[in-house]
């Protein structure tokens, strides 16, 4: 099934053609919080399989605390993306 993206043959990353410099700056910010999205989705998933192991209440709190933090940094990032749109 085609989707209509293009990859680059060689590193297998997708490819986003732009037309100006502004394009450009705007694609980059895009890139980037999409990539910190990923990342705090991956870690918050690491915090989460630790926090369902984990029975020591003092290692949850500190946990729980750094998955707050995570969260909020998720949040963050979502409304930044929501607003450069």
């Amino acid at each position: 099934m085609k989707s209509g993206d293009l990859w680059c043959a060689k590193c297998q990353k997708k490819v986003i053609v732009v037309k100006d410099n502004e394009q450009i700056e705007d694609t980059s910010r895009l890139v980037t919080l999409n990539n910190l999205e990923s990342t705090l989705l991956t870690k918050i998933g690491e915090i989460n399989q630790r926090i369902q192991n984990e029975n020591d209440t003092e290692k949850l709190e500190r946990l729980n605390t750094l998955m707050a933090t995570m969260l909020d940094n998720l949040n963050r990032v979502r409304k930044i993306g929501k607003s450069r749109t």
